[in-house]
């Protein structure tokens, strides 16, 4: 229940006294009143009785209250670029330098093939290949993908997918050309954990393509690479795109062997 207290106004230095009773006369300009509310709660308060922005203060005291903002009232431009500085982030950061975030990440294992593995048939018509999956593929145009034919005489090869039709088809431009159709698989390496990664082609022993899910704005970003590999490389020939990246993963030696885990994160 709220409470109301008035003080000044009405038998003027002195203020009102147990027993007065408030009314418009009392509490004229003339007397400066002071009336104060406090304690109200939600009993106090009518539903038709809105409190609109224009009874609001500009400036609001929420210190030590929780404010639920709707997730449609954030948006990219309420946020004022450079927002986030290390001195607003928990922890040791220090100095005044940017904070950027990856914008894709992936730790996979290089020695476990993905369970079940992606396969189906194919059909070759002059150079273009036309591959039909059983299972959805992932596939986006501008995707490195390793086909390995089984049967057809077609021969093996890395490709970079020109379109994907569906999700269980998709087409590539092969080296040879003329007729010919038969079984195919697309070798693929088990990702343990990931972000903006949709898969990792296999290409062959130790050399890996790594697949975006949402492309780079563009080729000019950069991968740092971990894991328990000797040595890893971002292999630069093809060079990397807007939607992959090649990798190589070594042992002492520099000999291409496969390892686990291979980590990979990158940052434009």
């Amino acid at each position: 229940m709220a409470t109301i207290t008035v003080t000044k106004g009405h038998n003027a230095p002195t203020g009102f006294v147990t027993g007065d009773t408030v009314t418009p006369g009392t509490l004229n300009a003339a007397q400066t009143p002071v009336v104060a509310i406090s304690n109200i709660v939600d009993a106090d308060l009518s539903a038709s009785a809105g409190i609109t922005a224009s009874k609001l203060a500009s400036t609001l005291d929420l210190t030590g209250k929780a404010v639920t903002l709707p997730l449609t009232s954030v948006t990219t431009a309420s946020i004022a670029g450079a927002a986030v500085t290390a001195a607003k982030l928990d922890g040791a950061q220090t100095g005044s330098a940017p904070i950027y975030g990856a914008r894709a990440w992936v730790s996979f294992d290089g020695l476990a093939a993905v369970s079940p593995a992606i396969g189906g048939t194919y059909a070759r018509a002059v150079n273009i290949v036309t591959v039909d999956t059983t299972t959805p593929h992932g596939l986006l145009a501008g995707h490195v993908v390793r086909l390995d034919f089984t049967s057809g005489g077609v021969v093996d090869g890395t490709f970079v997918v020109s379109s994907a039709p569906t999700t269980t088809q998709f087409l590539v431009t092969h080296s040879g050309t003329g007729t010919a159709s038969g079984n195919v698989s697309l070798p693929r390496r088990n990702i343990l954990s990931s972000g903006n990664v949709a898969h990792v082609a296999y290409l062959t022993a130790g050399y890996y393509a790594v697949n975006f899910t949402a492309a780079m704005p563009d080729a000019s970003y950069a991968v740092t690479l971990g894991g328990r590999m000797r040595t890893g490389f971002v292999y630069n020939d093809p060079a990397q795109t807007q939607h992959a990246f090649y990798l190589t993963s070594a042992d002492a030696a520099g000999a291409l062997e496969d390892f686990t885990p291979i980590n990979c994160s990158v940052f434009r």
